[in-house]
């Protein structure tokens, strides 16, 4: 498997066999490139071709495995909708789960004895049309017909073994019952007479991420004292082991006996996973300690500042969705990137898994920058004339159009070449990567690219759309990703709650609402009487509850409003309900629900609702506005993600389900209020009562709107007093 992700073991210095009893410190493994015997530590897994169409009748699993944890995936495939046939084998609270549906609903098997014992164990899993068998070791089997009258199994996608992909956690959740991998090692897999797993090579392995070579578990045998429970937990690229203590029983390893019993309000984990939970001077009450980029009581909304810059440190990624179409004739592409190496890679989107095919991607060579695509007929490589100085910060500048490329480093002056052939389309399907790829020796070895960036980013547009930077490392979309410190923006210099901006290696501070200078150290003078909406800084335009002002909801191109949306809007009220602003199709011949995109105030705060075609999804922001003093919002929408940022607080992030990315309006865009009454589109009350207050700046796209001139209904908007 020299193309695998996989791990190798690092024994004890004291014990390196599977069955001697562990010392104190610490045992883990970490990545390697071979293996014969596949272990799985909870987050790995092994991608398979999907099955042949012979399984539709009928099919035959026949594994050899250990687990050293009570739940874990085994086996899964699927059809490609969602909430459709499958078949999945697992462990569940310590006992095997044989699980399918071929339409009509699930037949749930379950084994007789548990199989958490750290002991090799043989399934066999057998499906006859809507008959199904499971039987473990020597026990008789259990038996079981699924409902309903369709017998076919329709299976699409490939075959996951001992795990799943980042992406995929929520059908296996609700289909195959569990929420993790398996931990433990899979000895033989065969599905009827093909042998997946125990031939001398398994060629039909298409994918494998995070895969050691089975010997032995951190916890087996169990270094945890007094009966405790000993779990794998992941620190990085690397697992080792936790011990949860029974009652009366405390430290690393539940050695030490407590004489009265505590009562920890933290004991029930309350806080997200990456938060740290601390006790409160009530001995009830806690408090959850949030890490960069999380928020709220509980530390489970994703938010970030405008400082977040990712370090990368050679095998480190962020994984975003593919450019796709938005790339296939031209593109423009600007990354300010900062370097402590002279070679790796910045970005890279291509075709195929193999590395074949079209691909387009930026990288250093020996200092220098080299943009790199290729259209399907040869590459075109752009060379920059001289490297890059270490250290710095620098603005890389790419662009193609059809065949012609070009790069300009620094605002320097442009380098230009053009790629081969008579193909002018760029056709790239993976994921788009930052900094860096999972695999090397994959995508990029026939280009003598072996390593990623060794520094970090702190910005990333195509075609003027800003591609997100901030990531969470507790999911599988970015790896050994961390914040860069080694700008001013980390220690966060702003004092009295301003925003750090970074500007290359300077910064300046957006102040928070009265607060002024540099540091936004003084605080200024309050210019706002609670009785009047009016100061002599600041105008605009006043909204009475009547006016319904109407725009065009783009720039330059309608077409740029369906996959993105970039607004700005600067308003103060005292209403606790209003409509901000509202992205639709105002005629409508039926109740069925529609495309829209709306924001509100909603009981004092500001409320971001939208809705592409699969279900809404929305953000509230934190803090209340209603206080008659100047706020300012900014909404951004790119394809399914949405953020939401009031003044200079954090940005909030949101998803909307499903996999639509247009948002299809009639192109109009209302402020303050709309003069139809949309049907069907599940708004709350609240977006339909009228903005009552003043607008003095609304901005598209990153241009500003012309409050009165540019209004296309000739709304009556006074002065606002």
């Amino acid at each position: 498997m020299d193309d695998a992700y996989s791990s190798r073991v690092l024994p004890d210095r004291d014990s390196s066999h599977f069955g001697m009893e562990m010392t104190p410190h610490v045992r883990e493994y970490e990545e390697d490139l071979e293996w014969s015997t596949p272990q799985f530590g909870g987050a790995s897994y092994l991608e398979f071709e999907k099955l042949p169409s012979s399984v539709f009748s009928a099919i035959t699993i026949t594994m050899s495995f250990r687990t050293f944890d009570a739940e874990g995936l085994l086996f899964f495939s699927a059809q490609r909708e969602l909430n459709r046939d499958f078949i999945s084998l697992a462990v569940k609270q310590g006992y095997v789960e044989f699980r399918f549906d071929t339409g009509s609903g699930p037949l749930r098997l379950r084994s007789r004895r548990p199989v958490d014992d750290g002991g090799w164990h043989k399934i066999v899993a057998r499906r006859n049309r809507r008959d199904g068998m499971l039987m473990l070791d020597d026990d008789s089997g259990v038996q079981g017909t699924a409902p309903g009258k369709t017998a076919g199994l329709n299976l699409h996608i490939n075959v996951y073994v001992g795990g799943y992909t980042f992406n995929m956690e929520e059908r296996i959740r609700d289909q195959a019952g569990v929420n993790k991998g398996l931990t433990g090692c899979i000895r033989s897999l065969a599905v009827d007479e093909d042998k997946l797993l125990g031939a001398p090579t398994p060629s039909k392995c298409i994918g494998s991420s995070r895969i050691a070579e089975c010997s032995w578990s951190p916890c087996f045998p169990n270094p945890c004292n007094n009966s405790a429970d000993c779990f794998i937990t992941r620190q990085g690229d690397r697992f080792t082991n936790k011990c949860q203590c029974k009652d009366k029983f405390e430290g690393p390893r539940c050695e030490r006996e407590v004489m009265e019993k505590k009562i920890d309000p933290c004991a029930s984990n309350p806080c997200h996973p990456s938060a740290n939970c601390s006790s409160a001077t009530d001995q009830d009450g806690f408090n959850c300690i949030c890490p960069p980029g999380r928020s709220d009581s509980l530390c489970n909304t994703v938010t970030h500042s405008p400082a977040y810059m990712p370090s990368f440190v050679g095998d480190s990624y962020i994984q975003r969705e593919s450019l796709g179409s938005t790339v296939k004739s031209r593109m423009e592409i600007e990354v300010l990137f900062y370097c402590r190496q002279p070679d790796g890679l910045i970005f890279y989107n291509g075709q195929k898994k193999s590395g074949k095919g079209d691909f387009v991607a930026l990288n250093l060579r020996d200092g220098h920058l080299e943009f790199l695509y290729n259209l399907g007929q040869g590459i075109a490589t752009i060379r920059s004339t001289s490297p890059v100085t270490l250290g710095d910060w620098h603005l890389a500048r790419v662009s193609r159009d059809m065949t012609r490329g070009e790069m300009s480093v620094d605002g320097g002056v442009p380098e230009r070449g053009r790629s081969p052939g008579e193909n002018f389309h760029l056709n790239v399907k993976l994921p788009l990567y930052l900094g860096g790829v999972p695999q090397y020796n994959k995508m990029l070895r026939s280009y003598g690219i072996r390593n990623g960036l060794d520094g970090a980013l702190q910005k990333f547009t195509v075609n003027g759309m800003n591609i997100p930077l901030f990531v969470d490392n507790l999911t599988n979309t970015s790896y050994n990703v961390q914040p860069f410190n080694g700008h001013a923006c980390y220690h966060n210099p702003c004092l009295n709650g301003g925003a750090c901006l970074p500007n290359r290696a300077e910064y300046s501070c957006a102040c928070a609402p009265r607060h002024v200078g540099e540091r936004c150290e003084e605080e200024s003078i309050d210019l706002l009487s609670d009785q009047v909406l009016r100061d002599q800084s600041e105008s605009g335009v006043y909204f009475d509850g009547k006016a319904k002002a109407m725009y065009n909801n783009y720039v330059k191109s309608i077409s740029r409003s369906l996959r993105h949306n970039a607004y700005q809007i600067r308003i103060r009220t005292k209403r606790p309900h209003g409509l901000l602003l509202m992205a639709g199709k105002a005629r409508r011949t039926d109740r069925m629900s529609g495309d829209y995109l709306a924001l509100a105030v909603t009981d004092g705060k500001v409320h971001l609702r939208y809705d592409l075609g699969s279900g809404p999804a929305h953000v509230i922001s934190d803090d209340r506005i209603d206080n008659g003093e100047w706020t300012t919002i900014n909404v951004e929408r790119i394809d399914k993600e949405a953020t939401l940022q009031v003044n200079n607080g954090l940005v909030q992030h949101v998803t909307s389900p499903g996999k639509t990315r247009k948002l299809n309006t009639d192109g109009f865009l209302w402020l303050g209020g709309i003069d139809y009454q949309p049907r069907g589109i599940g708004l709350y009350k609240s977006f339909f009562h009228s903005f009552v207050g003043c607008v003095s700046r609304f901005m598209v796209h990153g241009e500003e709107i012309l409050l009165r001139e540019d209004a296309l209904n000739s709304p009556d908007l006074p002065s606002c007093s």
